[in-house]
């Protein structure tokens, strides 16, 4: 920009490069929720079609559930801080990492006693059609019923998941050289919209809300 006979040189913005060891903790009520997939099979004898629960996707081979909050929480904070500020989305893509602590990736946080499923038994129909593998030591899921397609094409689906209803103090590194997101902004979004937008599955319902128990963080400018 030029004024007059002198040339303003438009300062660069300085750009930050900031770490942070973030603490948050789940509330009980409504608790987390996993999601169940289902698998087609056959009876051996029979050959009768019916679905078995999978539980692969959160539960490990010492039949322990598993979170990947750092996962989990990348994704919360790319889609909450969009939606306040929707230029963040592009930049926090590329410039936003969240590893679980102590353990990179999904990590043991419950046993199965602690899931809580369908009260009572499912009804003889139900049952039939989805079962839980053989020798599972867990509850009937949870079901949601809804209605998909219209006219004569409309029919009743199934969906199941599992609750766990207790409290779970999850830890995770925050990494993060995105442009124009600093390290309050952060502690703030955690701070407030935890508390009314949950991590894991099912979050729309209402699941995995959390509270921010500590956000401790270090910064430095970027020099480039």
């Amino acid at each position: 920009m030029v004024i007059g006979d002198i040339k303003m040189v438009r300062k660069a913005t300085p750009q930050f490069f900031w770490e942070a060891e973030a603490k948050i903790k789940t509330l009980a009520t409504p608790g987390i929720a996993f999601a169940v997939q289902t698998k087609e099979r056959k009876e051996a004898i029979k050959g009768t079609k019916f679905y078995e629960f999978d539980f692969g996707e959160w539960l490990n081979g010492d039949n322990e559930v598993i979170f990947d909050v750092g996962k989990r929480l990348r994704g919360w904070m790319k889609t909450t801080a969009k939606t306040v500020r929707p230029s963040l989305g592009d930049v926090m893509q590329y410039g936003l990492r969240c590893l679980s602590v102590p353990t990179i990736g999904s990590m043991e946080i419950a046993g199965t006693n602690e899931l809580k499923g369908m009260k009572g038994e499912p009804d003889a129909d139900l049952a039939k059609g989805y079962r839980l593998p053989e020798g599972s030591d867990l509850p009937y899921p949870k079901k949601e019923a809804f209605v998909v397609g219209s006219g004569r094409d409309m029919r009743s689906v199934f969906s199941f998941h599992y609750v766990l209803p207790v409290e779970k103090e999850l830890q995770v590194k925050i990494v993060s050289f995105a442009r124009n997101f600093t390290p309050e902004m952060a502690r703030w979004m955690l701070g407030k919209f935890g508390k009314v937008q949950g991590i894991g599955d099912r979050y729309a319902q209402g699941f995995g809300l959390f509270d921010l128990v500590d956000f401790e963080f270090e910064t430095e400018e970027i020099p480039l």
